[in-house]
């Protein structure tokens, strides 16, 4: 995890996601336009720890499970 910086307003946070898509590249311009503004939310594949290691933004980053590896009736992201 990335810490936030102090001077982030809490109440403007943004969700980006991250891998497994083939837009990651795009999304992480997308952040450093967006500067540090806001509190980032990084939702990243459980097992992509590659992407990971990229982020340079401070945020959280919140692992999500593969949609195979839920149960067959679920119908969510889980985000662990």
């Amino acid at each position: 995890m990335v810490a936030p910086t102090k001077r982030v307003h809490p109440l403007r946070r943004l969700g980006i996601v991250l891998g497994q898509g083939g837009h990651t590249a795009q999304m992480f311009a997308l952040v450093d336009l967006l500067g540090h503004d806001f509190m980032y939310l990084y939702f990243v594949g459980f097992f992509d720890h590659l992407t990971r290691k990229k982020i340079r933004a401070p945020g959280f980053v919140l692992p999500v499970r593969p949609s195979r590896l839920l149960p067959q009736d679920s119908r969510t992201m889980a985000v662990l």
